[in-house]
């Protein structure tokens, strides 16, 4: 009786042991051509956009399958139309009004030094001022004779003048003497010539008194 219940009990559990293992086979993972089926339909193949995809989006390029879950969508930049932004100059300073010139007093000369005045027009076409820097130069007579005098010349010491828009001069404060006028530069001076283009123009300056060297023209 006992052997007979014990071959029972084997069967009945031969068959759930089958049971189970049927079930275990259901629930497999699916092949490999359903998962390639399933991620085609997914993810569409490479520069194509679904009828489904907002307008002003692209889709991620990639052609094959994806690991992991279909990439978000990628938006497009905001951009920004320069040629419609409208053109602001910058401000700019109006210019300032000039100055107008102050015509030259000539002081009274002191009683042991002189006074030059003059006036420095050019040879252009109305005689405009001419505007330069002036000197006077000391003189040093020649040893010969129908030679013209030396003219020197030392920017820190001789005398310079005041000039205006003019083209009137005047030095101050100068020692008796002879001298010549002389326009200067950084990079050549030049004594100014007589009428006649002959001779430097030397004049004699005496204490106490102005000497007026009238209208010259240069060059």
């Amino acid at each position: 009786m006992k052997s007979k219940y014990f071959v029972f009990l084997l069967i009945v559990i031969a068959l759930l042991l089958a049971s189970c293992s049927s079930k275990t086979d259901n629930t497999t993972s699916p092949t490999a051509q359903e998962t390639q089926a399933s991620t085609n339909e997914a993810y569409p193949p490479a520069g194509s956009i679904p009828e489904s995809q907002p307008a002003g989006q692209l889709t991620y390029p990639y052609p094959g399958p994806y690991p992991g879950p279909n990439p978000t969508a990628i938006s497009h930049q905001p951009t920004i139309d320069y040629n419609a932004m409208p053109y602001v100059p910058p401000e700019v300073e109006p210019p300032s009004t000039a100055t107008p010139s102050v015509p030259i007093v000539v002081p009274t000369p002191r009683a042991d030094l002189g006074i030059v005045v003059g006036k420095l027009l050019s040879t252009d076409n109305g005689n405009p001022p001419y505007l330069a820097t002036l000197y006077l130069g000391s003189t040093i007579e020649a040893d010969k004779a129908d030679f013209p005098p030396l003219v020197s010349l030392d920017e820190t010491t001789d005398p310079k003048a005041t000039q205006d828009e003019s083209g009137a001069f005047v030095f101050i404060d100068i020692k008796p003497g002879i001298y010549a006028v002389i326009v200067w530069d950084p990079y050549t001076s030049i004594v100014i010539q007589d009428e006649k283009k002959e001779n430097y123009l030397t004049f004699e300056v005496k204490a106490g008194e102005i000497t007026d060297l009238g209208t010259i023209l240069y060059p």
